[in-house]
């Protein structure tokens, strides 16, 4: 088969299963297949040949009707159709959610009713939606249950690959937590059962018997040899692998994705941070391969609008030196100031050691803590205020507070800049971990948030989420619905003809914000 012919043969098949993807740029088709312009011109004149495209003179080539879609954007019903569709693309409308009545779309979008019976008719020929009563739910029609108990051994499995058992612990007890606890949920809520197994093959004990001592392969698949026999073991109950791997140990991650796509199954690999972008269908050569990740620049650009937009012109970054020859941070640093230039923001930079927050001295005490459990200034601040309830029994409570201040002050100097009266108007913390503990020592010497200066910061950890910070979040949770749902197989995902799904970042305003006039 011609080299055009094979080309235009790949682009229909990717049109024919994402009905919302776009048609590609001759540009994108030179970069992406690797060939010359010629031939991408001529894959193109091949699918307008067969009725597919619509060829414009120097513009993006536009999708017509293919034969077997049963809708038409040409129609009312086929636009308000493809509305609801993008919606059960992206997650809004999840796999079991009730759509609204038909006088609700009847007012908000200003459509017939006819048009929304018709384009009804559309989703469920199409298997995106179903009847539930009276009401349309999303997704297909579920299948009638087997009589009797359906047992664990029946149902079909997903592998979650993750690097060994202490980051699988680690998974619930950070901001993935949201993240995993989705994607396993929503497997079970569509029948489905996941199992565990690890890259790694040595472990450290972790059960003592009375003859020897268990380690987690004892109870965890570990290593290509056993996940090989697990995946042989489970047959045509085998689903495919959802790859969560600290990012920190991503360097034979090409190999492994290689490996799990011989199976024919789908391979989702979560690069939280966005390390591998050139890890893609292409390069590990299976089209059921797909990479989620997290879109930093956008994270960070909601950020930083959300200061510009209210008028801020200044900024201060305060960096831990705990983190701060961490990949993601070095990232996350670079992008937060190319984005204050943008904006036209004045940006100052410095690191800290958070350290002496547990007994208030820099830097020379180094006494580890447990990263989400503890919090480290409530426990600096608190144990100033009994030093001082102790040593002056009789002050008032404005002395005491006075004091308050100019110990932390003393003892935290890192942080003093903040202090000054040109400071800047608006803090931008690392994380909500670093946020929490600035917002902590902010108000303990004087310091108002948001009235005297503004936070803003990211990562939407669960566990922070009482505090009073403004965040940006990842929005994991939706990944881990889309991941599921490509291994349940019930409705469609958008990705990308290179199998990226990204996430859309989401600002969660807890009113550390406020705008110039009232600082």
């Amino acid at each position: 088969m011609p080299l055009a012919e094979r080309i235009a043969a790949t682009i229909e098949e990717t049109l024919r299963a994402n009905p919302g993807l776009p048609v590609p740029s001759v540009r994108e088709i030179v970069r992406e297949s690797e060939v010359a312009k010629n031939t991408a011109v001529a894959a193109l004149r091949i699918l307008s040949s067969r009725g597919l495209v619509k060829l414009r003179n120097r513009r993006r080539p536009v999708r017509l009707d293919i034969p077997g879609e049963s809708f038409s954007d040409h129609t009312s019903a086929g636009r308000f159709a493809r509305n609801v569709r993008d919606k059960i693309d992206d997650g809004i409308l999840r796999a079991g959610d009730t759509l609204p009545k038909q006088l609700h779309y009847i007012l908000t979008d200003h459509v017939s009713g006819s048009t929304v019976s018709r384009a009804m008719s559309i989703l469920s020929s199409e298997g995106l939606i179903h009847r539930q009563g009276k009401r349309w739910a999303v997704g297909p029609q579920p299948a009638a249950p087997a009589p009797g108990y359906k047992a664990r051994e029946e149902k079909p499995v997903v592998l979650i690959l993750v690097q060994g058992y202490d980051f699988w612990r680690d998974l619930f007890t950070m901001h993935s937590n949201l993240m995993i606890s989705t994607f396993c949920t929503e497997l079970k809520r569509f029948g489905h059962e996941y199992l565990v197994v690890q890259k790694e093959i040595a472990q450290a004990p972790t059960v003592v018997h009375a003859d020897r001592r268990a380690t987690s392969r004892d109870f965890f698949a570990a290593g290509r040899a056993d996940i090989l026999k697990t995946i042989q073991k489970l047959g045509d109950r085998y689903r495919g692998t959802f790859v969560v791997v600290h990012q920190k140990d991503l360097d034979d991650m090409r190999d492994w994705v290689s490996w799990l796509g011989q199976f024919d199954r789908p391979v989702v690999f979560l690069d939280i941070e966005n390390r591998l972008p050139h890890l893609d269908r292409r390069t590990v050569g299976r089209r059921a391969f797909f990479r989620c990740y997290s879109e930093e620049r956008a994270l960070v650009r909601l950020a930083v609008s959300a200061l510009a937009d209210r008028g801020h012109r200044s900024a201060a970054l305060i960096v831990p030196n705990r983190f701060a020859r961490e990949d993601w941070l070095i990232n996350r640093r670079e992008l937060i100031a190319d984005l204050c230039r943008q904006a036209r923001l004045d940006l100052t930079v410095w690191e800290h050691n958070e350290r002496l927050w547990l007994i208030g001295r820099e830097p020379e005490y180094n006494l580890l803590y447990d990263y989400m459990g503890i919090n480290p200034m409530f426990n600096h601040v608190d144990s100033i205020r009994e030093s001082i309830r102790a040593a002056h029994p009789k002050a008032t409570r404005a002395r005491r507070e006075k004091l308050l201040s100019q110990e932390l002050a003393r003892t935290v100097p890192s942080l003093t800049p903040l202090l000054k009266p040109n400071r800047a108007t608006a803090l931008i913390a690392a994380n909500q971990w670093a946020a929490v503990n600035y917002l902590y020592w902010l108000k303990n010497v004087g310091i108002a948030v948001p009235k005297d200066l503004s936070l803003v910061a990211f990562d939407n950890y669960l566990y922070f989420s009482r505090e009073p910070v403004t965040t940006v979040d990842q929005k994991l949770e939706d990944i881990a619905y889309k991941a599921a749902h490509i291994f349940v197989g019930d409705i469609p995902i958008r990705a990308d003809r290179r199998g990226n799904i990204a996430t859309v970042p989401e600002l969660i305003d807890r009113g550390s914000i406020a705008g110039v006039a009232r600082l």
